[in-house]
């Protein structure tokens, strides 16, 4: 039992000690686990760990790549360590970003940085910018590449631009003088009254005159040639026939005198009966042509004395009728031509019954038959016929006024009744006299004195409108052309105008025009001419002229005149005018003409607007002296110019004045000021003495060539190889098409324009370096530090170089000069900033550090820079990257010059912001930007397109970089 009892006890401890054992078992065992699991966590974060510094090791790289400009693509892979990150770069020359993917173990970390780049883009797009200083070019000197100029450029023999030239407008013009109050509206190239032409003048011409209007409304007038006993036609071109064709139409003896009548065909083409006084012929011609250059003539009655006084009408058929006086037998005559050329007719002898038959004026009634007025030279009657068949075999005549001394001349027209009225002349009372008819025959009738102030009324010629009569004549006693509007039927009351009172008015003929407006052909007395006049109003008062209109001014100061700006509107289609700065005399315009400009009526608008017209030339003004702005203009009445004024003489330094022609005078006040801007002074910048293979732009252009386009206010002596605009062109040749308002001398293989609106000069160009970036330049040297003294050849400690040594410098700053001399090289690891001269001589160089990849780099100077003895200049050795070299000096070296260049210097950028760079004799360089440039002989700018869109860096491994953010993003 004992035994059993400790049996049990034994395994009761066995079995407790295996539970124990057991637990501890268990115990151990999730430690064991709790250990392997940290180990496992530690261990994943860890890879992380490495993924992300993989990740920022991958930023780094692309940082260095960009920030030094080393070579990289978008997307690469970069092994760290044990581990690999992907990087993306997205950069721009402003700004930059970068994500870098790291990977451990597929533990993935994603950054990204975004940060702004310390570049500055700076574009050189010509071979030479230039301030307004200009451009001067020496012999056979050369830029290759385009020039832009703000000032002129001037070349001498063999100067030569190969690509295009522009130059910019020079200095604007300001206003000196102006007025523009305006309450009045002033008509420019308007007359009132009369407008008065001389159509032929060569020689004693112009008696027996005879007048019709062709249907265009001008004139066709026959007329007498005294000078060359010839007849003679005018043709008019305009309906003031200040233009016209003149043709000698019978030269065969004396032809044409006592008297000329004139009627057009259906074809429009003059019929015109005349007397023969070499053979006492009536003679007629039928123009073949509008200007009765071919013709046919025929002898109508060679029976004796024949033809003088005929007067033509033309009847339904188109064939001629005309009545005459027969000298021999003394004797009214009437033909009726049965052709056109009248060489079939029948004639008749109307009246024989005594010395009758002079005078005659032949009109044709409705009925196709004539009626005839005429004097008799025995009883000093006027009779009247009254045909009563085509032929007048059968007729009705009677005596209309038997007062004594009827006399020269009779003129006829029929009322709406069929009545006549005759005007004619009473010898015995030296009066004009009008018989209005009250029945067929003119048995019964009202006679009126018209005129009896004088010795008045020879040559009347008479017309009705709306049955009212209206009459030209010469007023002997004064030597006055005379008209007469009538205000009832028989003229018992009526108004007289004198529209010409200069010794004119003899052998009147007299038509109305559509305007229902008077239109005469007549005899200047005085001067043995040809006139015509043009009614502008009903009744034909004297011409009051508004055509050239002027307002004077003084400057305030002296100075050159460029320019006028005028107040304008337009009524109608004007034609263009020009006008005229003219000096003054006796308080008017007179005849000195200082310059003119085009007036382009087409500009113009119907409502009031300012039109700047430019003169084409610039002459200089005396301060407080008069001067005047004309309008030249033609006249039209229905087309034509109005000038803003202001009706209270508001203006104190000038006055507005007109006249019918400023070439002759006759100024009459216009009693107002007419609104007006005159603009003085400014420069105008030129192209002149210099070749150009593309094409060239500048105000004005003098001795080119060009062989491409040209635009320019005036071109002078050049040959264009393509098209031309400008205002003036002269002594050119001109291989494309030319648009003008002013040409002489010139050769156009193209179409041809005029007028035109002239270009405009090019604007001025902004240089391309701003003060924003030199201020940038300076600060980024500044923050490399400050050198205190002389850097270079016996410079200061840190900063001297020996003969043949080399220099790793920037960013920096010098308080000092830069100077190297001695076969010395300056490399230049950023921007480089000296406050005094840089001189450059002996082989010695700067270049920029092999860090600066494609970026390019400066130095500057607020001082003057200097070059000779082949000094060397490089960029960092990659394509696209240059050394700038520049200088913020207004002048004071050699020439003047703020850059004195004595040899050849490529792939270098000179920029002299403020001054002259001056290229010495054969000297060859990459690119010129500068306020002024002188090329000397032979030397030579030659471009490089690569400079179109520089980087400038701070440097190749400076500078300030701005990190917008860096985080991580995965």
């Amino acid at each position: 039992m004992m035994n059993n009892i400790r049996n049990q006890k034994g395994f009761a401890l066995l079995l407790s000690t295996i539970i124990i054992l057991g637990g501890s078992l268990i115990l151990a065992g999730g430690f064991l686990v709790l250990a392997s699991t940290e180990i496992k966590i530690s261990q994943t974060k860890l890879k992380s760990l490495q993924s992300y510094y993989a990740s920022e090791a991958g930023l780094e790289d692309a940082i260095y790549r960009v920030k030094n400009a080393m070579q990289y693509s978008s997307s690469y892979n970069l092994n760290v360590g044990q581990n690999q990150t992907t990087i993306t770069v997205n950069a721009t020359t402003a700004s930059a970003t970068i994500e870098s993917q790291g990977s451990a173990e597929n533990r993935i970390r994603k950054t990204q940085t975004v940060f702004d780049l310390p570049t500055t883009t700076v574009g050189f797009s010509y071979g030479s910018q230039i301030g307004d200083g200009g451009l001067i070019m020496g012999q056979n000197s050369r830029v290759n590449g385009s020039v832009y100029s703000n000032g002129s450029i001037t070349g001498a023999s063999g100067a030569r631009i190969t690509g295009s030239a522009w130059v910019a407008q020079g200095t604007a013009p300001s206003v000196d003088q102006s007025w523009e109050t305006a309450n009045s509206d002033y008509g420019v190239g308007t007359v009132s009254g009369s407008i008065i032409s001389t159509l032929d003048s060569s020689g004693d011409v112009g008696e027996y005159t005879s007048l019709a209007l062709g249907s265009d409304g001008f004139a066709r007038i026959s007329y007498y040639d005294a000078t060359n006993q010839d007849l003679k036609f005018a043709r008019c071109l305009d309906e003031n026939c200040a233009t016209k064709n003149v043709t000698t139409v019978d030269s065969s003896g004396n032809v044409g005198s006592e008297y000329t009548s004139i009627a057009l065909g259906s074809d429009g083409f003059a019929r015109i009966s005349y007397y023969d006084g070499s053979n006492n012929d009536l003679k007629f011609v039928r123009c073949a042509n509008a200007d009765c250059t071919t013709k046919n003539i025929t002898v109508i009655d060679s029976s004796g004395d024949m033809g003088q006084f005929s007067s033509l009408a033309l009847g339904s058929d188109g064939f001629a009728r005309i009545s005459y006086y027969a000298s021999s037998g003394g004797n009214l005559k009437f033909v009726r031509c049965t052709n056109a050329d009248c060489t079939a007719k029948n004639i008749n002898t109307l009246d024989s019954s005594g010395d009758v038959g002079k005078y005659t004026s032949l009109a044709l009634g409705s009925d196709g038959l004539a009626r005839i007025s005429y004097i008799t030279e025995s009883g000093d009657d006027l009779k009247f016929a009254r045909c009563t068949d085509a032929d007048c075999a059968t007729k009705n005549i009677n005596t209309v006024d038997s007062s004594p001394n009827i006399d020269r001349n009779t003129s006829i027209a029929l009322g709406s009744d069929g009545f006549a009225r005759i005007t004619y002349y009473d010898d015995g009372s030296d009066n004009l006299k009008f018989a209005q008819c009250t029945n067929a025959d003119c048995t019964t009738k009202n006679i009126t004195t018209l005129d009896s102030s004088g010795d008045v009324g020879r040559y009347s010629s008479l017309k009705l409108l709306s049955d009212i009569a209206r009459i030209v004549y010469y007023d002997g006693s004064n030597g006055d052309l005379k008209y007469i509007q009538c205000a009832n039927a028989d003229c018992t009351t009526k108004n007289i105008s004198v529209p010409d009172p200069d010794n004119v008015g003899q052998y009147t003929s007299f038509v109305f025009g559509s305007d229902n407006f008077g239109r005469i052909s007549y005899y200047d007395v005085g001067n043995a001419d040809l006139k015509f006049l043009r009614c502008a109003q009903d009744p034909c008062s004297p011409s009051a002229p508004q055509v050239d209109v002027a307002q004077s001014f003084q400057p305030a100061a002296t100075n050159r005149a460029v320019k006028a700006d005028l107040y304008l509107k337009k009524v109608g289609s004007p034609a263009n005018a020009t006008l005229r700065l003219i000096s003054d005399s006796g308080s008017s315009p007179g005849t000195s003409v200082l310059a003119t400009g085009l007036l382009n009526a087409s500009s113009v608008g119907s409502s009031y607007g300012w039109l700047t017209v430019n003169f084409s030339t610039t002459p200089t003004l005396n301060a407080n002296t008069t001067y005047w702005l004309v309008i030249d203009a033609a006249p039209d009445n229905s087309n034509y110019l109005v000038w803003g004024g202001d009706s209270a003489n508001g203006y104190t330094r000038g006055a507005g004045k007109k006249s019918n022609d400023w070439s002759i005078g006759n100024w009459s006040n216009l009693n107002a000021d007419l609104n007006f801007r005159v603009y003085m002074g400014g420069t105008d910048n030129q192209i002149s003495t210099v070749s150009v293979d593309g094409s060239a732009y500048a105000h004005f252009m003098d001795t080119v060539t060009v062989g491409g386009n040209a635009g320019a206010f005036t071109l002078n002596s050049g040959t264009i190889g393509g098209s031309v605009s400008a205002d003036t062109i002269s002594n050119c040749t001109i291989g494309g098409n030319a648009s003008y308002n002013v040409k002489t001398s010139c050769t156009i293989g193209g179409t041809q324009t005029t007028p035109t609106t002239p270009p405009s000069d090019p604007a001025v160009q902004a240089m391309p370096i701003t003060q924003e970036m030199i201020d940038a330049w300076k600060a980024q040297a500044e923050a490399g530090g400050t050198i205190n003294g002389d850097c270079g050849d016996g410079g200061v400690a840190g900063c001297d170089i020996p003969t043949n040594g080399t220099l790793t410098l920037g960013p920096k700053k010098i308080n000092g000069n830069l100077i190297l001399q001695n076969n010395q090289t300056l490399i230049v690891s950023g921007t480089i900033y000296v406050t005094g001269y840089i001189d450059i001589d002996n082989g010695s160089a700067i270049q920029l550090d092999p860090s600066y990849g494609i970026k390019s780099g400066l130095v500057f100077s607020d001082g003057t820079i200097h070059l000779a003895n082949n000094g060397n200049f490089s960029g960092s050795g990659q394509a696209g990257s240059y050394l700038m070299l520049m200088t913020l000096a207004s002048g004071g070296g050699h020439h003047g010059g703020a850059i004195d260049l004595h040899n050849n210097a490529s792939g270098v950028i000179f920029y002299a912001a403020n001054g002259l760079v001056y290229l010495h004799n054969n000297v060859n360089a990459t690119q010129l930007t500068a306020k002024a440039i002188t090329l000397d002989n032979n030397a030579t700018i030659s471009y490089d397109p690569g400079l179109a869109n520089a980087l400038f860096s701070g440097g190749g491994s400076s500078g300030s970089f701005k990190v917008k953010s860096w985080k991580e993003i995965e």
